[in-house]
């Protein structure tokens, strides 16, 4: 892995991956000037490079003699056992403040980090997914309310999953639910390739036989238009959100309780973090009603970010179910609940409703901006 190091506009020098070599993200643009740290940007890093990259990146560091680091993984909330080896190997190697930003919406994750007594840790989320569409220049606009539309929801998979594959399959199983939507599942440009659905796979093990005649699913959009606001995708009421964590959420709804006192073993903690991506802003973008298969909690911090998920239309119980299959069954009644309601019913609905939607759309801006002020003035604190 071949690292290169950067100067941001401030000043502050950042190391990372050389294919992500000269991309500054909003954040990196607007970091306080006098910077006293170094910035190690994991962007392009995946699961399996982490430790290299950070043992890689403590030693192309060394040079500056720098004790305080900023860890930088704007678009991705990787499982926090990453975080807690690099806060490990980086304490071992004298730094002693270390301020990690992610996209992230689970703020406990700092309690976890705080491991090493010489090295102070922060958590910060970045608002780089609620940047992008909040309608500011240089990122997408909001679409226009339009209380007409075609089909009840939407279901977007570009990514073949496991619990995305079993969720479509959920859909195409029942009448009402085929009929009533659109959804895709496995779009992505290498999983059209017809060697990726071989009986060979393991993903076409999960699909019932009388439904492998319909995978891969695409309503014929390209990979690059992925965060576009299209018209086919804006036209449906409810949006089905199949989020990138769908895991169990310790910080939120946990049900391994610690037992050793009465049983002599330990809980095990297995969490995949809780993360809103474009997925999630786009329903907000797009004037719709979300449904969120997510990390549980999901929908309760968003409600406490003061969007509006629509409880008085979704029963959103399901956010507290820890088993994703359990969880799946709940969002499938709820889908099914609505769309058993003619679609008129729904465009009534919408336009009797159109202030909900727009302060959805204008909270996305308003969230953008409050994340982003809100690192930037924390960074000046942490490192003064």
């Amino acid at each position: 892995m071949k690292l290169v190091s950067n100067i941001l506009p401030n000043g502050a020098i950042t190391i990372c991956k050389e294919a992500h070599s000269g991309y500054h993200d909003r954040l990196q643009r607007d970091l306080p000037s006098n910077p006293n740290y170094v910035v190690f940007d994991y962007q392009t890093v995946t699961e399996t490079e982490m430790v290299l990259f950070t043992i890689q990146a403590i030693e192309t560091a060394k040079h500056l003699n720098k004790d305080q680091v900023i860890l930088s993984y704007t678009q991705e909330a990787l499982h926090r056992k990453f975080w807690e080896v690099s806060v490990v190997m980086l304490s071992k190697a004298g730094y002693k403040k270390v301020l990690l930003i992610d996209a992230g919406l689970d703020v406990a994750i700092q309690g976890y980090l705080n491991i090493m007594h010489d090295t102070q840790v922060r958590f910060l989320t970045s608002s780089t997914w609620f940047d992008t569409y909040s309608n500011k220049p240089g990122f997408k606009e909001h679409l226009p309310f339009n209380f007409v539309r075609r089909k009840h929801y939407v279901s977007l998979a570009r990514f073949s999953r496991k619990e995305r594959i079993q969720f479509t399959c959920k859909l195409l199983d029942d009448e009402l639910l085929k009929n009533s939507g659109r959804y895709s599942c496995g779009w992505a440009d290498y999983e059209l390739d017809s060697n990726f659905w071989s009986d060979e796979k393991p993903l076409w093990d999960l699909i019932p036989q009388h439904l492998k005649e319909y995978f891969p699913i695409t309503l014929g959009d390209k990979p690059e238009q992925q965060h576009d606001l299209l018209p086919h995708l804006a036209d449906n009421v409810f949006n089905v959100v199949l989020e990138g964590q769908i895991g169990h959420n310790p910080a939120t709804h946990t049900v391994n309780t610690d037992t050793s006192r009465i049983t002599g073993r330990f809980h095990t903690v297995n969490s995949d973090r809780m993360m809103a991506t474009e997925k999630t802003t786009k329903a907000f973008a797009m004037n719709q009603i979300p449904l969120i298969l997510a990390t549980p909690g999901m929908v309760n911090r968003l409600t406490n970010m003061n969007f509006d998920m629509f409880h008085d239309v979704i029963d959103h119980s399901y956010d507290e179910e820890d088993n994703v299959v359990k969880r799946i069954d709940l969002i499938i009644k709820q889908l099914k609940k609505v769309c058993e309601k003619d679609l008129n019913y729904w465009c009534n609905f919408l336009q009797e409703n159109q202030s909900r939607f727009h302060h959805n759309q204008q909270h996305l801006t308003r969230m953008s901006d409050e994340m982003h002020d809100i690192n930037k003035n924390v960074i000046g604190e942490f490192f003064a």
